[in-house]
């Protein structure tokens, strides 16, 4: 029969044995969770690191994609700047060839036009020395007037009404009297206007003081003849304020062309040869 230490001894040798067992199951089983967690944990890695690369892929592929629109924009824009470099490169050729010719038809027209205004001037001379023979009849249609020379004719008029002694005197008086306001170039009785189309027009100034002066005192018809001895002088010889002759169509009351001015210089010639024959088939 054995002891009651031996029985003691052997009991705690068992428990001593359990409990290494436990600890060396419950070990085990630690490692095998262990171990599991780290599968689990590289396999998340795994998981994580590929969804990575996904991710980065997708990216790059889309910064592929955008890089590629970008060089076909390129190549589109260059392809563009290349046309229209092209293009400019016409359009300057035909506008340096419209400015040629530009040039040309300007110069044309300033060569056409000068000659046009010798041939007036030649007409106007020619017509001066026929209106100068009071011996020849004349075609009273076409002749020379004095751009700005003012009409003695409603002077005469109103000093006839204002005078009984010597009207023609007091006439050619106030005449010369205005006159000497007409050719002052310190005495500009104009204003200008801007009508609705948005031209500029330069008309005389009705509000002047001397121009009511005028009219007051010689009546409408002075006035006018005033006025459009201003108006004349304004548009043929602003700045030096003296009558110039112009080629004038006295039947409309306008200036005549060159081509009036050469028919009346063509009828002269000829009445002129028709008095003569007469003349020599006279005597």
């Amino acid at each position: 029969m054995q002891k009651p230490m031996e029985i003691a001894i052997r009991t705690i040798e068992v428990l001593v044995k359990d409990t290494v067992m436990q600890r060396d199951k419950r070990e085990e089983e630690l490692r095998g969770q262990i171990e599991e967690n780290k599968l689990k944990i590289s396999e998340a890695d795994i998981e994580i690191t590929n969804g990575k690369i996904k991710e980065l892929t997708a990216q790059i592929e889309e910064q592929k994609l955008r890089i590629s629109e970008a060089d076909n924009a390129v190549t589109i824009a260059k392809e563009k700047e290349a046309l229209l470099k092209a293009e400019l490169k016409e359009t300057k050729e035909e506008v340096d060839t419209l400015r040629d010719l530009n040039q040309v038809l300007i110069n044309k027209e300033v060569k056409a036009n000068n000659e046009l205004q010798d041939a007036r001037k030649e007409l106007i001379d020619m017509l001066k020395d026929v209106d100068s023979d009071s011996d020849s009849e004349r075609d009273d249609s076409i002749g020379v007037k004095k751009m700005g020379d003012l009409d003695i004719e409603p002077f005469m008029a109103s000093a006839k009404r204002k005078y009984s002694n010597n009207p023609s005197e007091h006439a050619v008086i106030d005449c010369a009297y205005y006159e000497t306001f007409i050719r002052d170039p310190n005495w500009y009785p104009f204003k200008m206007i801007t009508h609705k189309d948005g031209k500029v027009e330069e008309i005389i100034d009705e509000e002047d003081e001397k121009l009511k002066e005028m009219r007051s005192e010689h009546g409408d018809e002075v006035h006018e003849a005033v006025k459009t001895a201003l108006m004349e002088l304004n548009e043929y010889n602003a700045s030096g304020r003296y009558p110039v002759m112009e080629l004038w169509n006295f039947l409309d009351n306008r200036r005549a062309t060159v081509h009036e001015g050469i028919l009346a210089i063509k009828f002269h010639e000829e009445l002129h040869k028709r008095i003569k024959t007469s003349l020599s088939e006279f005597c």
